[in-house]
């Protein structure tokens, strides 16, 4: 109690009662205030508390919280807190996840009136189903509905769902269905997805209405599916597929193909908002690769400037020719050895006649690869009807450690000699 010249001006009465065992803890808060209006702090509050001072107030806080047994992230838990001002409610909340659906409740007229919020509480629940849905009902905004949903379905994936309303009417819908197949031969995922979305909505006027190189939509529906075979291989990778579609409002805005599973090899894409921005009017790129190892290797591709290339063997030895455009470019020979490549390029009436010598065969092994990356000389003898050069490269190191506190040995020696006009 606070008192001048031996007339209370404010009093100050809690009690708290805890208690705190290995299942449960919980608090509880009572507590009394009253304040004089001849008191300073009362002329304060009236002065700079937007809702004034008061004579009698009285808080009472309870809490609860069960040890033993949990929600998703948290303890089950309640709170209630309840406020009064001069024998009038000032506040009252609960929050409740003891229960199911979990409830929040908010009175605060004061508060309310101050924000031009029109009802007289806030209710939410929410109905938490762990690991298979979450629905959430406010009164506030006109009415905010929140659902989502997940589960497994028969087809070895699952389905996810959202929903949100307000005032009843739907602002948005997204859904989420994945398919999978995993064995011995074969992997396949295919993802199904749909949105749905009001014009009215937050998500479409801050969001999609401003999109810069997408177009708008109030509908879109998507379909990818990625796969893999086991069982067959290219020369390098398995074969695999990847294609997917894109609609907008009942128009295909997206196609995707890229597949080494068939032959010709394909890429294909149609999407005219991005290729829109690489060339104006472009509204697909195909390109196909068709490949014979050790034969051929050939691209096509719905370019302008450039239509693909072709290299194949002509059929003399292991001579191949380069054809850029569908006009030859080059053509060449190539002999490989243990210790020396050479090759000759022909271009129009110009050649070229490269040939690459070093110590010691090709390395098959990770043990003669240290030992040709450790010591070797390199010749390369250039000779063609404009250029020619000479060029030797020699080295020899101690195998390095990476340790830097010791020193490592190593010489490398280059010369070379050449004309080029």
């Amino acid at each position: 109690e606070g008192k001048k010249n031996g007339e209370s001006m404010w009093t100050y009465d809690t009690k708290r009662t805890t208690k705190r065992t290995g299942d449960v803890f919980e608090l509880t808060l009572d507590t009394e205030m009253t304040l004089s209006e001849k008191s300073k702090i009362s002329k304060f509050l009236n002065k700079n508390y937007p809702y004034g001072a008061f004579k009698t107030r009285s808080n009472k806080i309870h809490i609860f919280v069960d040890k033993k047994n949990r929600n998703k992230l948290a303890p089950k838990f309640k709170v209630d807190v309840h406020l009064q001002k001069d024998g009038a409610k000032a506040v009252d909340l609960t929050a409740d996840t003891t229960v199911s659906p979990y409830v929040f409740k908010l009175t605060a007229p004061n508060f309310f009136t101050r924000w031009g919020i029109q009802q007289s509480s806030i209710d939410i629940t929410a109905d938490h189903q762990i690991g298979k849905s979450l629905v959430i009902d406010a009164n506030i905004l006109g009415g905010l509905h929140l659902e989502a949903k997940r589960g497994d379905n028969a087809k070895n994936g699952r389905d996810v769902s959202l929903l949100v309303k307000k005032g009843g009417v739907q602002m948005f819908k997204v859904t989420w269905s994945t398919e999978k197949v995993n064995n011995a031969n074969e992997f396949k995922f295919i993802l199904h997805d749909k949105l749905e979305v009001n014009p009215e909505s937050i998500l479409f006027k801050n969001i999609i209405s401003q999109y810069k190189f997408l177009t708008p939509f109030n509908t879109r529906s998507g379909e990818f599916e990625f796969y893999v075979s086991k069982a067959d291989k290219n020369v390098v990778l398995n074969k695999f597929y990847a294609k997917g579609k894109v609609m907008k409002d009942g128009n295909k805005a997206l196609e995707l193909l890229m597949t080494t599973n068939e032959q010709p090899y394909k890429f294909e894409l149609f999407a005219p908002a991005l290729l829109g921005n690489v060339k104006p009017g472009m509204t697909e790129a195909k390109i196909s690769v068709a490949h014979n190892p050790g034969q051929s290797l050939e691209m096509k591709t719905n370019f302008q400037k450039f239509t693909g290339f072709k290299i194949y063997k002509t059929g003399s030895g292991n001579e191949r020719k380069v054809e850029v455009n569908g006009k030859e470019l080059v053509m060449g020979d190539y002999t490989l050895t243990d210790n020396s490549f050479s090759t000759k390029l022909t271009v129009g009436a110009d050649y070229l006649e490269p040939k690459i010598t070093w110590e010691g065969k090709l390395p098959q092994n990770k043990a003669e690869a240290e030992a040709f990356m450790l010591k070797n000389n390199i010749v390369v003898k250039v000779t063609g009807s404009k250029r020619n050069l000479d060029l030797s490269l020699n080295w020899k190191m101690t195998k390095p450690d990476f340790n830097f506190g010791t020193p490592e040995n190593g010489k490398i020696s280059l010369n070379a000699k050449g004309h080029n006009p």
